[in-house]
């Protein structure tokens, strides 16, 4: 199932990056942890993020 296979993704993605998260799913991260500008901007060059986090 594709849906799965990209939560699994961003999951590997963020443990790659140290980020400390309570929910994956398609669509939606809720991290723990506060975001460093290094760490948005990785997010974003990988398409992971679509949007700019607040």
């Amino acid at each position: 199932m594709v849906s799965f296979r990209f939560i699994m993704m961003v999951k590997e993605e963020l443990k790659k990056l140290g980020l400390k998260y309570v929910i994956v799913e398609l669509g939606m991260v809720k991290i723990l942890d506060d975001i460093s500008e290094e760490q948005q901007k990785i997010l974003e060059e990988n398409h992971y993020c679509p949007t700019k986090l607040n």
